[in-house]
């Protein structure tokens, strides 16, 4: 996967200013960075919030992940920068991360979606589902909160 000429993953875009300014990204279009990350450039189907997770359509359409939108087989990223309902912006799919997640989440364990829109959980609560391709590695404290995470091309799993 090559580098993007001109990406900042960090920046989002109104669809006035991707027809105006010139950027070639288009939905879909994928990025490595320097240090191997990879972001996939998505439209935000409603306000996304920067470390949260969010699913992605097959029209790369994004919205923050939760129990109310799960379904198996959606694909998971984890969102570089707040990014306005209706712009584009770039979503994580692989390498460290900081991810959004609730209050004691244990590393190295199994993470499911949860009723917090963008956050994950290693609850397991049943009707959840679980989300493969996601691993903290750290552990969260006592509060929601981002925690350092591995993403390997994530997406929803079985229902617990």
């Amino acid at each position: 996967m090559p580098t993007l000429i001109g990406v900042d993953v960090s920046s989002t875009f109104t669809a006035d200013q991707l027809a105006s300014e010139g950027k070639g990204f288009s939905v879909g279009d994928r990025n490595v960075n320097h240090d191997g990350k990879e972001h996939v450039f998505v439209l935000a189907g409603a306000a996304i919030t920067s470390t949260y997770a969010c699913r992605y359509t097959a029209a790369y359409s994004a919205a923050h992940l939760s129990t109310s939108n799960d379904a198996r087989g959606d694909l998971v990223g984890v969102a570089v920068a707040d990014i306005a309902s209706g712009s584009y912006g770039w979503v994580q799919i692989k390498g460290p991360a900081n991810l959004q997640v609730l209050a004691s989440c244990a590393a190295n364990v199994r993470l499911n979606t949860t009723g917090t829109a963008g956050a994950l959980d290693d609850d397991g609560t049943a009707t959840t589902m679980a989300v493969d391709g996601i691993t903290l590695s750290t552990a969260r404290a006592a509060s929601q909160g981002s925690a350092a995470a591995v993403l390997n091309y994530p997406s929803v799993g079985v229902t617990l």
